[in-house]
């Protein structure tokens, strides 16, 4: 009963996010309270606004790339906004030091690409100093019954459908995408000491850009938006491959629809170390889940709440938690790295 009551809220609140991912909404109420969630904190912590205002800035580079990739769906659906974005130039990007290096053409098959699986990967350095490189998902196009049987994969994976889903595109493409972002990058900032690897998304780009973070140990970790619960961690991903140093920052709207589904979620699946969750009262629609689900306005409303010129460079700094220590005690107990170390001895100290 459980399991059939789950699957129909599941359905009932992807079905209400049909036309959400890239609406718009009202302004940003910069007023408004900010919470924080973490695995030490199973109820949420009311953020102070200077701390809410760092977080804005931490999630405002990756948001940036977070909209560009949905940015043709963007336009196609705000006529009035259609002549302020370039989607081929990337101004917004471009003016913060942000370069392309490839998109989802340079990495997908002819079978792959048939399907409406999207990304993008951008890097950015300066001489001597550590570069970043983001990769980001795009999330559900409305007309996409591709996107829409990745959204459903807790079920449509038991259904004899066609070829694989994006969920199983991305991850057999993972070590092929941070290889090709890397060397691009390489390229591109021949003078940068190195480069740390992030991934984001909105919604089913979320859960994308989660799955690619657990998939290579290069990636640094994964800040999304409104994401999808579904991951595809452990479905997917093999306790070999498994990325346990993956921090993962999940930021939504407060009320926004899949909100009340990874609250169910939680029930089952508590927060691991590696994850924050920080919600943001930016849209404000009174109740309107679907009009909280909207990139765009989200968006606006991290811009405005960062308190930064849009065309200012924010440097992305070392994602908040601590590695997943239930990952290497369950999925890579033999692992040897001092990650894995520090875990095993906290677990054997807390045994005795």
């Amino acid at each position: 009963m459980l399991r059939s009551s789950f699957k129909v809220l599941w359905v009932a609140i992807l079905a209400a996010l049909l036309h959400a991912c890239a609406s718009t909404s009202s302004g940003p109420d910069l007023d408004s309270l900010a919470f924080k969630r973490t695995a030490l904190d199973r109820s949420a912590v009311e953020l102070k606004p200077d701390e809410a205002q760092e977080y804005a800035r931490w999630a405002l580079p990756f948001a940036r790339v977070a909209s560009h990739v949905y940015c043709k769906y963007l336009s196609a659906n705000d006529p009035e906004n259609q002549k302020n974005l370039d989607c081929q130039k990337f101004p917004e990007l471009s003016a913060t030091g942000w370069s392309l290096l490839y998109d989802w053409r340079s990495v997908l098959t002819e079978a792959d690409g048939k399907t409406d699986l999207e990304f993008m990967a951008f890097g950015r350095a300066e001489p001597g100093r550590q570069g970043d490189i983001v990769i980001g998902f795009k999330g559900t196009n409305f007309t996409s019954l591709s996107d829409w049987r990745s959204n459903l994969r807790w079920f449509t994976r038991f259904l004899p459908l066609p070829g694989p889903d994006e969920y199983q595109i991305v991850h057999s493409h993972a070590q092929e995408m941070v290889d090709l972002a890397l060397a691009k990058a390489k390229q591109t900032f021949p003078l940068a000491s190195g480069f740390d690897v992030y991934s984001t998304g909105h919604s089913l780009g979320g859960g994308l850009a989660q799955l690619l973070a657990y998939s290579d140990v290069r990636v640094t970790g994964a800040v999304v938006f409104d994401p999808s619960p579904v991951t595809g961690y452990k479905t997917l991903v093999s306790d070999a491959q498994v990325n346990c140093n993956a921090r993962v920052l999940r930021i939504y709207e407060r009320g926004e629809a899949l909100q009340y589904l990874r609250s169910v979620v939680r029930r089952f699946y508590s927060l691991t170390e590696n994850i924050n969750e920080v919600s943001f009262d930016l849209l404000h629609s009174r109740g309107n889940p679907v009009a909280n689900h909207s990139m765009t306005g989200f968006r606006g409303g991290i811009e405005a709440r960062a308190n930064i010129r849009q065309t200012t460079p924010v440097q992305i700094k070392e994602l908040p938690g601590k590695p997943d220590c239930k990952c290497f005690q369950y999925r890579r107990p033999e692992d040897r790295s001092s990650e894995a170390a520090v875990c095993l001895a906290n677990d054997n100290r807390q045994a005795q």
